[in-house]
């Protein structure tokens, strides 16, 4: 497998890893063609993409002969048949899997087909086209179906790492609500942030967390924008602007952003409680950003697991001048706590990840959806426009 950032991978790198491994082993596979006119052919095709998912991922090249090296296939449109490659596997494995395609013109109409699929943290994946319902996993040899024992262990597996950071993500909210936190904190409504690198929590890994003089500007906490003060701690470190925000650093590579300045009665001018919605979403956006390259800095693996818990909120409302008000609600609860969402690779938009939460908060005060958005990976606010 090649070892390497996706996006970095030349032809050249796939030449080179060819001459020194050209037989198929767990975490790479060539095959002469890709043919998908067939029932059994897209069969075939979802049983090897599915059983990298279900073991250890791995990478899959199409256009390669084991015995001749890279020699490439005709495909007449490649845009096309690339679009006919996603469609046939979001519609044939449940639940969806995380993979990148690339294609690599080798001459005239002959292209290699390089595909790399994640190791799944929501595993098994099941093959489900035509009648078909089976999964499959690879060993050294070659992908096999799991049994019924192999199938157990996989939801067991499952079940165990979700649960174990269910059980930390509560652990740490009911911490920010006694006040039981790395800085002592204003008595505001409290926004709490959790980014948790799933494979974490199944291999106990540990990063060198500690920032260099370039990257420091990533351990910034979520609002702040002057200087900001830091400290190593028990968990790992911690960043820090006065009482209103901290950014707790794990060695596990997990974050906890912890704001209490964005929700404030000090922030309007009449001294109403007020959830300034759009100013909320503009820097949820831009802190998680920074959040997520900063995990990307440690090199963690993903999915990532994103928690977002709004603490203290019991009778605000809305605040976004630049939208209609339907009917003033006032909430009736002090706890919203927002579904749980995964990022699968580096390369999603922030912005298209986070638009559930932001619908949510305003389906909350009777709105329909955040319309701050412009489409799924445009949202516009505070005279900004963020991709």
């Amino acid at each position: 497998m090649l070892y390497k950032d996706f996006d970095d991978i030349q032809l050249q790198d796939i030449e080179s890893l060819y001459s020194t491994l050209n037989r198929e082993i767990r975490t790479v596979e060539y095959k002469r063609v890709l043919e998908l006119d067939t029932n059994d052919q897209k069969k075939e095709f979802l049983a090897d993409i599915s059983s990298f998912a279900n073991s250890s991922g791995g990478d899959i090249y199409f256009g390669i002969d084991e015995l001749n090296g890279i020699c490439g296939f005709e495909i007449d449109k490649i845009d096309g048949f690339i679009l006919k490659i996603e469609q046939i596997i979001r519609d044939g494995i449940e639940p969806r899997i995380a993979y990148r395609i690339k294609d690599f013109n080798i001459f005239e109409n002959k292209f290699l087909i390089f595909i790399r699929v994640n190791k799944s943290y929501n595993s098994p994946h099941q093959v489900k086209i035509f009648g078909w319902e089976k999964y499959f996993s690879r060993a050294e040899n070659g992908k096999f179906k799991l049994d019924v024992y192999q199938l157990k262990h996989s939801f067991l597996n499952t079940n165990s790492a979700k649960l174990k950071i269910n059980e930390f993500v509560i652990d740490r909210v009911s911490n920010v609500i006694s006040d039981n936190t790395p800085i002592k904190l204003n008595s505001n409504p409290k926004i709490i942030f959790h980014a948790i690198p799933i494979p974490s929590f199944i291999d106990t890994s540990e990063f060198h967390i500690l920032p260099d003089g370039r990257d420091f500007d990533k351990f910034r906490p979520l609002s702040s924008s002057g200087d900001y003060g830091k400290r190593i701690n028990f968990d790992g470190l911690v960043t820090y602007s006065g009482n209103n925000s901290y950014l707790q650093i794990f060695r596990n590579g997990s974050l906890e952003s912890v704001d209490v300045s964005i929700i404030s009665p000090q922030n309007s001018t009449t001294g109403e409680k007020i959830i300034p919605v759009t100013l909320l979403e503009d820097k949820l956006i831009e802190g998680i950003t920074t959040h997520l390259e900063l995990i990307n800095k440690f090199n963690a693996d993903y999915p990532i697991a994103l928690f977002l818990n709004i603490i203290g909120i019991s009778g605000y409302s809305f605040g976004a001048s630049n939208r209609w008000e339907i009917e003033k609600v006032i909430l009736d609860r002090n706890h919203l706590k927002f579904e749980e969402l995964i990022v699968e690779t580096k390369n999603e938009p922030v912005v298209k990840i986070l638009k559930p939460w932001f619908d949510r908060l305003w389906q909350a005060f009777n709105y329909e959806y955040s319309t701050n958005y412009f489409s799924e990976t445009e949202w516009r606010g505070m005279g900004k426009i963020r991709t």
